[in-house]
């Protein structure tokens, strides 16, 4: 191999792709010294690490192409040069002999050319993969985002729901306040809850009766509040079922007290969810009618 010879596998060796023999040969001449050499393979392995670290960006691409197309210029001019000094017509017993300086040239300029391409097409491959990447995870956290919207949106509609349940109760206390048959029960705190209280309110001319509780801390899990009516006649009889929330007031419907009894008690215990027929949890409220 002489030296043009290895001078075109300078490209290829900058990005190690060169087969076992021609890498041995090429390491046996750089061992034996050559500045001339040493010099180009520093110079294609400083454009194959400056183009494979191209910043991303508006412009990247074009100064990437910048750079090819000075690496391509200059490589040509030297081919030119090249061509132009060993192309010389040699006289071989009285005629013109051609040379193949020229060929070696184009050889030279089309080697550099296939080099600067692949890492050109690698440089692109890895930013698209690189792009990829980032588009999955955009995705992923808009994914993110419009679940806890969503989440948000259900709260949201639960609130909704439960305040508009809320004003639907209160309009309804407004009416049997009002009613001239009105009858009310002030629940008064006892031990479980010592800052609670509450009023149970009935028209038996509309046929409401309804419970307003404050202070009651919310029920455990599995756990409800339970209104009793307390007759003379039948003991207990189950009234209704609410919940309660911290610094909120509960305002939930019950039913009628039993026809033909006489309330003497109204009480809130807590009890397992659903209700019981019968109370069996701790009492947290209890009143009897302001009048019969």
């Amino acid at each position: 191999m002489d030296h043009q010879e290895v001078i075109d596998l300078l490209p290829l060796a900058a990005l190690d792709r060169l087969e076992p023999g021609e890498a041995r040969q090429l390491d046996e001449h750089l061992r034996e010294g050559c500045p001339q050499c040493e010099a180009q393979l520093r110079s294609w392995r400083e454009t194959a690490a400056a183009l494979a670290s191209a910043p991303q960006g508006a412009g990247s691409d074009s100064r990437v192409w910048q750079r090819l197309e000075s690496r391509l210029h200059t490589e040509a001019a030297a081919a030119h040069s090249l061509a132009r000094t060993v192309s010389r017509p040699r006289r071989i017993g009285g005629e013109r002999a051609p040379s193949v300086g020229w060929w070696r040239g184009v050889a030279t300029v089309a080697t550099a050319a296939a080099v600067l391409l692949l890492i050109y097409n690698r440089v692109i491959a890895n930013r698209a993969r690189r792009a990829e990447v980032r588009q999955l995870q955009q995705l992923e956290s808009l994914s993110w985002q419009l679940n806890d919207l969503r989440s948000e949106l259900t709260a949201a509609q639960t609130e909704a729901e439960t305040l508009r349940s809320v004003l639907d109760e209160r309009a309804k206390l407004d009416r049997i306040l009002m009613s001239p048959d009105l009858q009310l029960m002030r629940l008064q705190a006892l031990a479980p809850a010592p800052g609670a209280g509450g009023v149970v309110a009935v028209s038996r001319a509309s046929r409401m009766a309804v419970v307003q509780t404050f202070g009651l801390p919310p029920a455990p899990p599995g756990k409800t509040y339970q209104l009793w009516w307390i007759t003379k006649e039948g003991g207990p009889t189950k009234a209704g079922l609410f919940y309660a929330q911290t610094g909120r007031m509960s305002v939930a419907p019950a039913s009628m007290p039993p026809a033909g009894q006489r309330v003497i008690l109204a009480a809130v215990t807590l009890e397992p969810a659903g209700g019981v027929d019968k109370p069996t949890g701790a009492m947290y409220l209890k009143g009897a009618p302001d009048r019969e």
